[in-house]
C-alpha cells in the first residue's frame, strides 16, 4: 500500500529503526511493551503504534530506543521508571524523556540548540 511505502521510505531517510526491529529489541530484552514505555518515559500506546507501523517515531525518541538497546550502561541508567541521577567528573546530570524528545538537564550546562546536539557552560 502507498501508505506503508512512504512511512518505510521516511525511516530509510531518517535512518529510524523499523517496525520489526523495536518489537524484536524489545523482545529480546524480554520487556513488555509497558516495561518498554516505562523505561524509556513514553506511553505503551506509542510503543505499539510504532512497532505495528501506525505511527512513526520522532529522530529524538529513535536515538533514545537505539541507545536503549544497544547500550547497557545506558539501559541500566534508565532505572525502571525512565529516570537516574548521575554524577560523572563533578557534574550532575539527569537523562528525562518524554514522547517528543529526549531532554538534557545539568547543573552548569544546558544544550545550545533547541536539537540538544551541543553543550555549553551556564552563566
Amino acid at each position: 500500500n502507498t501508505e506503508e511505502r512512504t512511512l518505510a521510505a521516511v525511516r530509510a531517510k531518517f535512518d529510524l529503526l523499523s517496525p520489526s526491529e523495536i518489537e524484536a529489541q524489545r523482545q529480546e530484552l524480554g520487556l513488555t511493551q509497558r516495561e518498554l514505555a516505562r523505561r524509556i518515559g513514553t506511553s505503551e500506546e506509542s510503543i505499539s503504534r510504532w512497532e505495528t507501523g501506525l505511527v512513526v517515531q520522532s529522530r529524538a525518541m529513535n536515538k533514545l530506543l537505539q541507545v536503549f538497546f544497544f547500550v547497557p550502561s545506558a539501559r541500566a541508567g534508565l532505572g525502571s521508571n525512565g529516570f537516574r541521577k548521575v554524577g560523572e567528573g563533578g557534574v550532575s546530570m539527569m537523562w528525562a524523556s518524554s514522547s517528543a524528545n529526549l531532554r538534557f538537564r545539568s547543573t552548569g550546562l544546558q544544550p545550545a540548540t533547541p536539537s540538544g546536539n551541543k553543550l555549553r557552560e551556564c552563566a
